[in-house]
């Protein structure tokens, strides 16, 4: 017997070049007739979010800049993945906070001399 495997699509766009950054992910997994569909930023779990299995786009927040392999998750399973390349424009001073880091401007570095 012969399995066909289900169709999925999964890409992103950012949005700037800025921090934070939103992507938009476009993706179709309604072949699965799943309620269990993520969308995972990067290795991170914790950057993981339910997504609905019907729809067809979601935007996601980057709080840091990398390359990132984001991953369409389906049952469990990783469907497919997408590079995010989050660039800044020089250097970006970032004080890690929980949830959202604090960015420190030209002149906050420059003062902290």
């Amino acid at each position: 017997m012969v399995v066909k495997e289900a169709y999925v699509s999964f890409d992103s766009k950012k949005t700037s070049d800025d921090l934070p950054n939103s992507v938009v992910f476009n993706y179709n997994v309604a072949a699965f007739h799943s309620d269990s569909v993520y969308l995972q930023q990067s290795w991170d779990t914790t950057r993981r979010q339910k997504i609905p299995g019907e729809g067809t786009q979601v935007t996601s927040i980057y709080y840091y800049p990398g390359y990132f392999n984001a991953r369409l998750i389906v049952d469990g399973n990783v469907k497919k993945y997408s590079t995010v390349f989050i660039k800044t424009k020089g250097w970006k001073g970032i004080i890690e906070e929980k949830p959202v880091p604090v960015y420190l401007s030209a002149t906050d570095i420059k003062n902290s001399e």
